[in-house]
């Protein structure tokens, strides 16, 4: 039996309509983290427009877009919890929305995502926000819960 440990409903099996409302706020949060990372591209590519003999504009862009992306699923996490009083840990919530962007930045060379501009991109906009809520829920888990 799968059980799931979260704050308002410990020891509860795993049913659907939990893991629909999980997969909800997965795609909630990286809607708002892709808003604000292309308001970020546009913010990085005028700031780098004429910069590197030409290709400061998408350089900005590109930057922009993968340090905004994260902020704006950590973003989304907050307004989750204070919209609709959803209870986590908003710091571990940041914290895998980092790490999210991070590992896909840091292992492209070793993996070869750097290889596959589709598989790198797929990795950036689906790490942060699944790590992001993931990091969310661990509020409340004790190790006498996961043990049992």
């Amino acid at each position: 039996m799968i059980v799931c440990y979260d704050v308002g409903m410990r020891n509860e099996p795993l049913s659907f309509r939990r893991l629909a409302a999980f997969a909800v706020v997965v795609l909630g949060v990286a809607v708002v983290g892709f808003l604000l990372g292309i308001l970020a591209a546009f913010g990085g590519s005028f700031l780098l427009q004429d910069d590197l003999a030409g290709f400061g504009g998408i350089v900005g862009a590109i930057a922009g877009f993968v340090v905004g992306y994260p902020i704006g699923v950590i973003i989304g996490l907050l307004l989750v919890r204070r919209l609709f009083h959803y209870q986590g840990s908003l710091w571990l919530g940041a914290v895998g929305s980092i790490l999210g962007g991070a590992l896909v930045i840091g292992l492209a060379e070793p993996l070869g995502l750097n290889l596959s501009p589709g598989l790198l991109w797929a990795s950036l906009l689906v790490l942060p926000p699944l790590l992001g809520t993931i990091g969310f829920h661990l509020k409340g888990t004790s190790r006498e819960a996961l043990t049992e």
